[in-house]
């Protein structure tokens, strides 16, 4: 009976943890617009340091173009609450990577949280991109994707 009592009892407890992280969570839903075409996936990478931005992301999430209407397509998914920055590719060919010309402008099209815009010859920096992620709400954004 006592074991039946334990287990009981931590089988509650896991349940409490999981109840309080999923407080934590936040819900993202971030429209991106100005797709040039049906091939491919949308890839999302969201980073959470500035020393990591566009080279090792957290999260990494992955939306088949079939979905979209007019050149729009809806990407939803959760994240823990905090600061982020968001980038994203219009992956063609569906190989998780840029493709660039032999000189090295990009084939692909690409846009970052903020619609931050790229230098001369880099991307954007960290806080330019970065956007609050709150929990207890649907924190939404809409991102052009941009192309060379």
């Amino acid at each position: 009976m006592k074991q039946i009592f334990f287990l009981c009892l931590f089988f509650l407890s896991i349940s409490q943890l999981l109840a309080v992280e999923e407080d934590k969570m936040a819900d993202i839903a971030i429209t991106v617009h100005n797709i040039k075409s049906l091939e491919g996936s949308v890839r999302i990478a969201v980073y959470n340091r500035a020393d990591h931005f566009n080279k090792e992301p957290i999260y990494a999430f992955a939306f088949p173009k079939d979905k979209q209407m007019g050149g729009q397509l809806l990407c939803r998914f959760r994240l823990p609450a905090g600061d982020y920055a968001f980038s994203l590719l219009d992956d063609k060919n569906d190989d998780n990577a840029m493709s660039f010309s032999t000189i090295g402008i990009p084939k692909e099209g690409f846009g970052f949280s903020n619609d931050a815009k790229i230098g001369f010859l880099r991307g954007p920096k960290f806080k330019h991109c970065q956007v609050k992620v709150a929990s207890g709400k649907v924190n939404s954004w809409r991102i052009k994707m941009r192309y060379i």
